[in-house]
Order: structure tokens, then sequence, then C-alpha cells
């Protein structure tokens, strides 16, 4: 019989052994046990199950509403242990996977709009004023929290009137032009909140943002930016939503290639779903996959 505690703990040493980060292989053992809990309930063996007993997993997962990518990670951690068990043959590897959900954009804002919130976002203390020019970077640049994160003051040049954004795993690096509806904020933050910020949380640090705290990054200040964001407009979802609503005017008023280049994506074909024009035809393409395509 096998000792699931131990199977597990041992699933995860080995992965560590294959050069995964712990915290990547703890989350690999996790997700791990939601497929032996499946087989005990059904009655398999999970070492020796078959290609079909692994498509009615996949189903059983589909079921519960999982997100595309939760259910393929939760089959890639059944392929590595069939790997790590030296299982001859892997039916994990077999398991077919539709392509990548296209998401539309939706409730885009106008130019007006992002106007609006810009202009009417809450900036009584020193944090929200910090908050408002984190929150213009999204509006007029289109940044992503990650990239905001990466900021230093050096990346803002104040003469010309724009920001360096360094390159991520995911974006290229860019050079895009400030909005003169959000300089004043940015150059009062600089010179003058800013090193107050660093007083009171006592740091040395050439980032334009920093947390008041211990830690190094601060999404959960822009969560909780998010939250008010909530309260005071109603018809705002998130900052995804602002941020694509820059991208969409971008493509509107640049085209492709120049709204590739500013939002830093990679691939042009990234930015089509960005076209107005075209998302009318490709939801009714999404719309006649077939169901049993979705598997």
């Amino acid at each position: 019989m096998i000792n699931m505690k131990e199977v597990l703990q041992d699933y995860q040493n080995k992965l560590i052994e294959k050069g995964y980060r712990p915290i990547t292989a703890n989350g690999y053992r996790k997700q791990l046990k939601k497929y032996f809990d499946w087989c005990d309930m059904n009655q398999k063996n999970p070492n020796t199950t078959t290609l079909d007993d692994l498509y009615d997993y996949k189903r059983s997962l589909i079921n519960q509403k999982l997100k595309h990518q939760t259910v393929r990670q939760l089959i890639t951690c059944i392929k590595h242990y069939f790997q790590i068990i030296a299982r001859e043959e892997n039916p994990a590897l077999l398991v077919k996977h539709k392509s990548k959900e296209v998401r539309l954009p939706s409730n885009l804002f106008t130019e007006e709009a992002l106007d609006n919130i810009y202009r009417e976002t809450t900036i009584q203390t020193l944090i929200q004023r910090r908050d408002k020019v984190m929150l213009g970077l999204v509006i007029y640049q289109a940044l992503k929290r990650e990239e905001i994160n990466r900021l230093t003051v050096h990346h803002i040049d104040i003469d010309k009137g724009c920001v360096y954004v360094p390159a991520t795993a995911k974006t290229n690096s860019r050079t895009i032009d400030l909005s003169p509806k959000q300089m004043g904020h940015l150059m009062s933050y600089i010179y003058e909140y800013r090193p107050k910020l660093k007083e009171l949380a006592n740091k040395e640090t050439e980032k334009l943002f920093f947390t008041m705290g211990k830690g190094r990054c601060f999404n959960n200040a822009l969560s909780i930016k998010t939250q008010e964001l909530k309260r005071e407009f109603s018809t705002f979802k998130s900052l995804t939503q602002i941020k694509e609503s820059r991208m969409s005017i971008w493509v509107k008023e640049h085209g492709i290639r120049k709204a590739q280049y500013l939002s830093g994506i990679k691939y042009a074909s990234s930015m089509m779903r960005y076209k107005q024009s075209d998302v009318e035809a490709l939801r009714k393409k999404l719309a006649i996959i077939h169901p049993m395509e979705r598997l």
C-alpha cells in the first residue's frame, strides 16, 4: 500500500534535486496530492493509470471550473511523477490540451474615463500620493506591477519627459513619453514626498517606489489601491482593465507596431486582440469551437 505522505515528500525532494525551486516543488507536491486523492476515490493505482484514466481526471478538473492553465499544471505534475518513479510509458505526455484560451479585452475605458480616474483618485496622505504616481504609470504608460517594481529614480528623465522601462522575462525594454497630466504629481513625488517616505521608512534605496515595511515588493500596496478604486469608481474592475484600455487606445492612435513597442509585448500577434475592428470577428470564431476541443 502506498504511503502517500512519504511518496509526496520524496516527490518534492526529487524535484528540488532536479533544480526546481523549493516553493515550486512544494506547489507540485500539493497538486500531485489532488491526483492521489482522485485515484483513491476512484479506486485507481496512481502508478499505473492509463491515458483514458488521465482524461477522466482532466474532465473532473474541468468540471470544477478550474482555469485552463491550472488544469495543465495539474497534469504536468503527474508527468513529473511518472518520470521520477521511472515509469516505462508516461501517458501524461500524451494528454492533449487546447491552445491557450484567448481572452478578449472587455469593459475598456475611453481616454476621458482614464483621465477622470486619475484626476479624481484620492490623495491625502504620503502613501496615497505615492500610489497616485504608480497609478499614473498604469493609466498613461500601461506598466505592469513587475515593471513598476523595477523602476529606479534614474529611469525617469524629467527633462525629456519620458520613462525608461527595463525588460522583464515577458516584456521588452522601451522608452515611453510621460503625459503632461502626470508630470506635476511625478515631480512632487520625486523631489518632495519620496524623500519624506524614505526618512519614515528608514531606507536607502534608488528604487522609485518602495514599501514602508521590510518587504521588497509592494503587491499588497497595489492590491489595497485596487480595492480603493473599486469603491470610488463603479466601472473599475482591475488594473489590468486600465492597462488594456491604454493599449487599445495606442493601437487605435498609432497602429499595431507602435503599440507593440510601447506595450513591450514581444509578438505583434498578441496585440491583435486590441484592434477593435477585429474583436467581433474573433468573438464569433471562439464561439464555434467544438465542445470536445475544449477538453
